[in-house]
């Protein structure tokens, strides 16, 4: 999604915070927020929106040449989106009002490629201004993304004229529809329909939002507010430092590895968003609702970036309606419950409100009360236990905090955070707890801390805690530690099966929880019949599972789907009057894939011969695809394992049935299906793409004849 444009933003000194009141006070270390980064790491988790031609028209990138009258969302309801939003926990949005074919959401003065060139509302439409309402009445935020990519504008590439047209629409955006609070720039910079490319000026652009909207976080790869966190999953580095030398950062850069991770001797405070699409592609396309995000991978993704010290922007694009779609809105509504189950109470909290904790620590900042170790306890990052400088204890523990509690918690998850306002510290850290038997232990370990740090540490009974800083860059200080306990869930073993004869089904969940469970489809309730043994599946069927407690039905359910196989469900050879030989045809293409649908309808480039998936046969190193196609021999009847690992997506099918789905933009990730196969030729067809970065493609089977898993060999490739 981000593209070259190697231009350093302006770059101004970092900020300096005002000088302690006292020898007590803790002195700020290193860069620090300004009061925009505050509000911004305060709002945590928001929405992206997606939306314009390309939702019309089945693309990524549109090229600027759209007729506007494509544009007809005739049910466009931006109160829906926000309640949306805000059913899953979100604080705002960020909307794309210009991508990278140029067109408009809002009516602009300066081009007619905009909503109001299209017949959408008689001409009138605003998009920019429905949502601004809608989020006003629902109490969230606005932000909007803004391409200086223009694939339309006959002036993109000719400089400053380019610049004053970019400008102008900047300022419409900024001046016309109340407080924007995030201001996201796309480093994507290729060539315009007269085949120039522009050089931004990133300092004009900044200058204009600081103007306009002084309290409006910017954002890009390199900032100057908010940087890029290096992937498009939505996961932030293990070691994530909010501090980058952002000098040596330009937008567009392919240090993704540091944006990842950031540089603990940042020379500004410049934190890592996070952003990742709930189902494949950034705008919305018809048939793709099997591909919205699990609950898991949502609460997954949360952690991996809000419990990383950054902010998770998730982007949920409206369809051809106007709407966000029934699946995803069910979605969103139940992320927001299993995220309010999990963290909208504090178990530790709430003892210390009791007056039920004791607290105590290594070292007390100047013996005062107020950095005392109870006050990490209290909400917000204005009460916090800080040590002395200098404080320093013998062996690999710098310092340590303790908290005895007058009744046991049982707990899954322990969060961290530090005042940082006062900048960045911790290096290395980690938590012990004392169960009722006495004894101390370790569950979890961590670098930076920043923010927000979250671990995961299994389910765990404690009557203490206690964390260990092992390492920082000056004296420690904690201003958060929460405990919580996600709601129960049941875990389903196997998760899913295609087979030949009947599956025996083990359902599981925590102590002082129970397991029901239906096979008809229907949601579990507490009338359903409780697990008591394993599960007899002996037909294809929907296994759902729900876990009850005292608190009730868990938001977490739980599902898997088995195909138990006839005799006539099996796949037969094909037959041939001529044999074919040995090889695969591979077809080439070029683009700017997010999915593999986008093939669809696509001439290839160019058609070569292949032995077997070799992706060195692309015409370029990203942006490419290659769809493989030809029968695979197989050896005996029987039920087979097909596996694909891609970086990014692939796709495998068996006689024209997806057989292997592992699509999507994402790192090196395996996937698997099952087909139960009559021995012979069986048409096969494997399509591989990248979009940037590292690629892979490996293609796996195991079965009867064939033994263990292994990569398909060539011998049993034919065309």
């Amino acid at each position: 999604m981000l593209l070259s444009s190697a231009l350093c933003l302006v770059t101004s000194p970092a900020p300096l915070a005002a000088a302690p009141q006292d020898a007590v006070d803790l002195a700020p270390r290193g860069p620090i927020p300004v009061q925009r980064q505050l509000d911004w790491h305060d709002r945590r988790f928001y929405a992206f929106i997606h939306f314009g031609p390309n939702t019309f028209t089945a693309v990524e990138w549109g090229g600027g040449q759209e007729d506007p009258e494509v544009f007809q969302p005739g049910e466009m309801d931006a109160r829906q989106w926000v309640r949306a939003f805000k059913a899953a926990g979100m604080s705002g949005v960020v909307i794309t009002a210009k991508h990278h074919d140029g067109f408009c959401l809002w009516p602009s003065a300066v081009t007619e490629h905009d909503v109001a060139s299209s017949s959408w509302r008689g001409g009138e439409g605003d998009v920019l201004a429905d949502l601004s309402e809608a989020c006003a009445a629902e109490g969230l935020w606005l932000g909007v993304y803004l391409s200086p990519w223009d694939r339309h504008e006959a002036c993109y590439g000719t400089g400053v004229p380019y610049d004053d047209h970019f400008v102008t629409q900047l300022t419409e955006v900024l001046t016309g529809y109340g407080p924007i609070k995030e201001v996201w720039f796309d480093g994507a910079c290729g060539e315009g329909p007269n085949g120039k490319r522009q050089v931004y000026d990133w300092p004009r652009y900044i200058a204009t939002v600081r103007e306009h909207q002084p309290d409006a976080v910017i954002f890009s790869d390199a900032g100057p507010d908010v940087r890029w966190c290096g992937n498009e999953r939505a996961i932030g580095g293990e070691t994530n430092w909010a501090t980058l030398r952002r000098d040596e950062i330009s937008v567009g850069t392919s240090k993704t590895a540091e944006l990842n991770r950031g540089h603990a001797d940042g020379t500004h405070w410049v934190p890592a968003e996070c952003n990742t699409s709930i189902r494949p592609g950034w705008f919305w396309k018809a048939g793709l609702d099997d591909g919205v995000k699990s609950l898991d991978v949502l609460m997954e993704t949360y952690r991996a970036s809000v419990g990383r010290g950054g902010n998770f922007l998730l982007n949920v694009p409206p369809d051809d309606r106007g709407l966000i779609t029934d699946t995803d809105v069910a979605r969103l509504a139940a992320l927001g419950e299993v995220l309010d189950a999990t963290y909208g109470r504090c178990a530790l909290r709430a003892l210390a409100q009791e007056g039920a904790v004791t607290a105590r620590a290594s070292n007390v900042r100047g013996d005062e009360e107020r950095f005392g170790a109870d006050q990490a306890l209290k909400p917000g990052r204005d009460t916090f236990w800080a040590v002395d400088d200098g404080h320093d204890l013998e062996g690999p523990v710098r310092a340590w905090a303790e908290w005895d509690l007058a009744s046991p918690v049982t707990f899954d998850e322990v969060w961290l955070g530090e005042p940082i306002q006062l900048g960045q510290r911790v290096e290395r850290f980690r938590v012990l707890c004392r169960g009722p038997e006495g004894r101390w232990k370790p569950i979890g370990e961590g670098t930076t801390i920043g923010s927000a740090r979250g671990l995961t540490v299994g389910e765990q009974t404690a009557t203490g805690l206690r964390v260990e800083i092992l390492g920082s860059q000056a004296a420690p200080a904690l201003s958060r530690v929460s405990l919580y306990l996600s709601p129960p869930r049941v875990a389903i073993e196997p998760a899913g099966a295609v087979a030949v004869s009947p599956v025996e089904v083990s359902l599981s969940t925590r102590p002082g929880a129970v397991a029901r469970y239906t096979l008809d489809g229907s949601e579990p309730t507490a009338d359903s019949p409780v697990v008591d043994g394993p599960v007899r599946v002996d037909r294809s069927l929907t296994l759902r599972a729900l876990a009850f407690d005292g608190r009730g039905a868990s938001p977490f359910p739980a599902e898997a789907s088995y195909r138990v196989l006839g005799p006539d469900e099996w796949k037969p050879a094909t037959q041939f009057l001529v044999p074919p030989i040995q090889g695969l045809r591979a077809k080439l293409y070029e683009g700017g894939w997010q999915t593999l649908d986008q093939m669809e309808g696509r001439a290839p480039l160019e058609t070569r011969d292949a032995l077997t998936f070799d992706i060195g046969l692309a015409t370029r190193a990203e942006q490419c695809a290659i769809a493989f196609e030809g029968f695979v021999n197989v050896p005996e009847d029987g039920l087979f394992t097909f596996a694909s690992a891609s970086d990014d997506g692939s796709r495998l099918f068996l006689d024209g049935e997806l057989v292997v789905d592992n699509d999507g933009l994402h790192g090196m990730d395996r996937r698997t299906g099952k087909v139960a196969l009559r021995a012979g030729f069986h048409a096969l067809r494997v399509e591989w793409f990248n979009s940037r970065g590292g690629a892979g493609l490996e293609v796996l089977w195991a079965g009867p004849g064939i033994g263990a898993e292994a990569p398909i060999p060539a011998d049993a490739l034919f065309r």
